[in-house]
């Protein structure tokens, strides 16, 4: 109703239980780029003194909680970050799903996700580059944002961060580039390898303090399609 009112098109995230997958999780961290506007607007909605029926005390807690968040220009602009990140992973991601990948194949693709995380160190990517310039005014899609900057804030976070993602992928995949080992090399060709990446043991400290913060951008994304129906 809320994107019907505003003349938006929104996408709700799908298949929920299949959100440790990255090419999952690129799709609802795409939605909630594109929609933005709209998940505002929802979540303010759900605290507004005029609602009725009167949302859950649970799900009050969590909508005044989220548009802090949202409102944010720094997270804001790594949601976009977030975003570009995961355009190579999902990619890397789909291309181990293949049934007819080969040895050869892999080592090159492997390859090229580190190369991609290296050029988002360097500079912003696009999907960022183009938020903070469409967020020039202190406005976003017509939301005003909080810390307004004219600037990339995220210059070490992306590091640290692109850093991170190079390591866990040589550390499960690196076998595929080493010739000492065939055994290995077949290894690391298992299809399972994308949902490992997201570990159920607890992050480390350094993760909790770059990611804990701004899961919550990602858990929005989830919620909105819990409070539609």
């Amino acid at each position: 109703m809320l994107a019907d009112a505003m003349e938006e098109k929104v996408l709700e995230p799908t298949h929920l239980k299949g959100a440790r997958w990255l090419p999952s999780i690129h799709k609802a961290i795409q939605i909630l780029c594109n929609s933005y506007a709209i998940f505002v607007a929802h979540f303010e909605d759900q605290v507004s003194p005029e609602r009725t029926p009167r949302p859950s005390p649970a799900v009050m807690g969590r909508a005044k909680n989220i548009p802090h968040y949202l409102k944010s220009h720094t997270n804001v602009q790594f949601m976009h970050f977030l975003l570009d990140t995961l355009d190579f992973l999902k990619a890397l991601s789909l291309q181990f799903q293949q049934d007819s990948l080969t040895p050869g194949e892999a080592v090159q693709d492997i390859e090229a996700c580190p190369i991609g995380f290296t050029e988002l160190c360097l500079e912003p990517g696009e999907q960022q580059r183009k938020m903070v310039a469409d967020a020039m005014n202190g406005t976003y899609r017509g939301v005003e944002l909080k810390q307004n900057t004219t600037t990339d804030t995220l210059a070490t976070d992306r590091k640290t961060i692109t850093d991170m993602l190079a390591k866990s992928i040589e550390s499960r995949l690196g076998d595929l580039l080493s010739t000492e080992s065939i055994v290995q090399t077949f290894s690391a060709l298992d299809q399972n390898w994308t949902t490992q990446m997201s570990p159920k043991k607890p992050l480390s400290s350094m993760d909790e303090h770059i990611l804990s913060p701004r899961a919550t951008i990602t858990r929005a994304s989830w919620c909105v399609r819990g409070h539609s129906h």
